[in-house]
């Protein structure tokens, strides 16, 4: 069908450290999907899914430094069309980031470092990702 296109990938590893341990910010899972549709000339309508594993922050494979697995919903309407005796083309776009208003976060960080008196000191933090989202494009190219 021409009006449509589907389009995915898959990335599967086993990333880990000599010792056992799962290797930082390594999902052994990612996928993304996409459907596309063309009800009318110079209209797409898409609609995408990404999905990410679990992955640890730092290098020790501890259940309490982990990102939990997510998956997270994009949609988007994109409009070109020219306009008469002017070159080029204009767009229009409306996209829908999260569509489903998941809270989750994608990335964190972790700093420890060993004090003079022999303490541990250590900071984490996580990098969350913004809930439902909207964005408009206007673009004229030529």
């Amino acid at each position: 069908f021409r009006w449509l296109r589907v389009s995915g990938n898959l990335m599967r590893s086993r990333n880990r450290i000599k010792g056992g341990a799962d290797l930082l910010l390594s999902p052994e899972k990612v996928r993304n999907t996409s459907v596309t549709v063309r009800p009318v000339k110079g209209l797409d309508l898409s609609w995408n899914t990404k999905y990410v594993g679990k992955q640890y922050w730092d290098n020790t494979g501890s259940e309490e430094r982990m990102i939990p697995a997510y998956r997270v919903s994009n949609v988007s309407a994109i409009y070109e069309f020219e306009i008469r005796r002017m070159p080029g083309k204009m767009t229009v776009g409306v996209y829908v980031n999260n569509l489903f208003n998941k809270d989750y976060y994608a990335s964190a960080w972790v700093y420890r470092a060993q004090m003079e008196n022999g303490m541990t000191y250590q900071e984490e933090g996580l990098f969350p990702q913004a809930l439902r989202n909207y964005m408009f494009k206007l673009g004229y190219s030529f």
